[in-house]
């Protein structure tokens, strides 16, 4: 597999102590220490101390889902190398999460208290299932942390209950509290907002306790994954857009459906026509990493993409696509992670 080789050059080429305290850096964070996690190797360990240890040093702030993201690494790097403030990090996560205000069952703003709260409306946002969702289950089930776990139960089915369109089975982007009601309103579904779902519930359910929530969990899964079914490419990728089509195809979301695909056949959630399903999609991600001036990339990934108010389809057609955008890599390496895994 290309990817993971893709993943130890960009560890190369990558400065850590320049990267930013965002929701893509962090997801990248936590798919290199899910790589040595899984291999039980040290590949990755100086990258990450020298990125948080960059952060600790002039300070971060956890104000939003977005920034709540590089939990996940920091949690694991303490479990890796034992320094405490790997965990401080972790605990000021969990902290931000039991005391944000919620505006929706348990949710918070997407925005938090950020900067971009003042500018977009208060909303809910598909993207936070992966960015605190997964946190919440892994942090809280071996922390015993019992506040988090139950946040963590939780999220597939709040999720559900106010972005998931019952015609097509699909997720919304967004859900506007103010309007009561999801954005974009009509039938336009975010290929990459789906993906978040089909990959982060493979991430949490491991550590979701056995009862009535975990199976509703399962359910949600199950029902987003026939849903995407038919939604694939001949080629293997999915869209940035799912419906309307036609838009333009799309690393990132391929990886993350193709993660979920190969999870649920693997562990007979799904059925087995959805390995080969998750495998042609993950290999034809895998396939499209290519050599340019600089070394391997990853080309494809559409840039940070949000539903615009007023002209969302126009909105999400013009978002660009770049190579190796940090969280597309992260969504590679998920996918590489389970393809492995597969009998």
């Amino acid at each position: 597999m290309q990817t993971f080789t893709l993943a130890k050059h960009l560890s190369r080429r990558f400065c850590p102590e320049t990267m930013k305290w965002m929701w893509g850096q962090g997801l990248l964070n936590y798919a290199f220490a899910m790589i040595d996690e899984a291999h039980n190797t040290d590949y990755f360990t100086n990258f990450l101390c020298r990125y948080y240890n960059a952060h600790i040093a002039r300070g971060y702030r956890i104000v939003s889902s977005d920034t709540a993201a590089p939990g996940l690494g920091a949690f694991l790097l303490w479990k890796k190398t034992g320094n405490p403030a790997y965990l401080r990090i972790a605990k000021d996560v969990a902290k931000y999460m039991r005391e944000a205000k919620p505006i929706i069952a348990h949710l918070p703003n997407h925005h938090g208290t950020g900067i971009h709260a003042y500018t977009y409306p208060q909303s809910i946002w598909i993207d936070s299932i992966m960015m605190y969702g997964v946190f919440a289950s892994r942090y809280g089930s071996q922390q015993g942390d019992a506040v988090l776990v139950d946040y963590a139960k939780k999220q597939a089915a709040v999720f559900a209950k106010y972005l998931r369109d019952e015609t097509s089975g699909l997720f919304y982007h967004s859900y506007w509290t103010k309007l009561k009601c999801p954005y974009p309103s009509k039938p336009m579904f975010w290929g990459r907002g789906n993906g978040w779902v089909m990959a982060a519930i493979p991430l949490l359910l491991q550590y979701l306790p056995e009862g009535d929530d975990k199976d509703a969990t399962v359910e949600v899964f199950f029902r987003l994954a026939k849903a995407l079914r038919g939604h694939q490419r001949d080629d293997g990728f999915f869209e940035t857009l799912l419906q309307p089509r036609p838009s333009y195809k799309e690393a990132s979301a391929t990886a993350l459906i193709a993660t979920g695909f190969m999870y649920g056949a693997r562990t007979g959630i799904l059925d087995k026509s959805y390995a080969l399903a998750g495998k042609k999609a993950f290999e034809a991600v895998d396939q499209s990493i290519r050599k340019d001036k600089h070394g391997l990339c990853l080309p494809n990934i559409s840039a940070p993409t949000i539903p615009v108010p007023l002209a969302p389809r126009l909105g999400y057609l013009l978002t660009p696509r770049g190579s190796n955008l940090t969280y597309g890599v992260a969504a590679a390496i998920f996918a590489a992670l389970e393809y492995e895994r597969l009998p």
